[in-house]
């Protein structure tokens, strides 16, 4: 359960310098990590240290299904594009973004890599643009991934 780190933490039970971090606590992006001196120290302290690393491991399952969610959902929105973007520019902080819509039946275009932008812009293009279409279509995937359950079933029978 602990992993063995360069630190230069104090046991959380004898306060002894520790250098082995609860594999669980070290995960959590918003808790520090629980440090140990010794596998004995991490065993004794366990049951005080229990519900808080529960939490934490729940924590960093929901931000994971939410790095997971956010993913597919610009996946989603670079396969199913339906507009031609004829450039983006940048104002101060404002992207201004020059759409050619194509026809209702139009079939869907690539979304275009050429654009120059950053990752974090490309995801506010791919959101702003389509945010309501691809969420309705991922309602039932966010739905597993909050769930807990650990694998996402496909029906392609329709297909």
């Amino acid at each position: 359960m602990a992993e063995t780190t360069p630190t230069s933490q104090s046991c959380a039970l004898c306060e002894q310098p520790a250098t082995q971090a609860c594999k669980a606590c070290k995960a959590d992006v918003d808790l520090p990590a629980v440090y140990y001196c010794s596998i004995d120290c991490q065993r004794t302290h366990w049951v005080e240290h229990k519900a808080e690393c529960a939490v934490g491991a729940s924590r960093t399952a929901l931000y994971r299904a939410a790095q997971m969610a956010r993913d597919m959902f610009l996946d989603f929105n670079k396969q199913t594009w339906g507009d031609k973007i004829l450039g983006v520019k940048e104002r101060g902080n404002v992207l201004r973004i020059a759409i050619q819509e194509l026809s209702v039946n139009a079939i869907y275009v690539p979304f275009p890599k050429d654009l120059g932008l950053s990752a974090s812009d490309e995801a506010a293009v791919l959101s702003h643009c389509a945010c309501t279409t691809s969420l309705a279509y991922m309602w039932d995937v966010i739905g597993v991934l909050l769930s807990g359950r650990d694998e996402i079933l496909l029906d392609r029978s329709s297909g």
